[in-house]
């Protein structure tokens, strides 16, 4: 639980990776109500296949732990032209 000084990515009793990873979710949330919900529809029209969703998982897995996770996330673009599976 954050207590009153904790500062992102700098909270003492939790993890680098842990840092690093509620830092990514912050930011993620600030994008997504700046560009008003624009990053979370973005998100799901890419998930909505099978490939998508294998491309998105991926990311989400490695991204923090491997920077060229971020190179392959320009399949999630990709992911946005194909056929959704429902």
């Amino acid at each position: 639980m954050f207590v009153k000084g904790d500062v992102l990515p700098f909270v003492k009793d939790m993890k680098p990776k842990t840092n690093d990873a509620t830092l990514a979710i912050e930011t993620l949330s600030k994008a997504n109500k700046i560009s008003r919900g624009s990053i979370l529809k973005i998100w799901s029209r890419a998930m909505c296949s099978k490939k998508g969703r294998i491309d998105g998982r991926y990311l989400v897995n490695n991204a923090l732990y491997d920077f060229s996770a971020f190179l392959s996330s320009y399949k999630i673009i990709v992911d946005l032209a194909r056929k959704c599976d429902y």
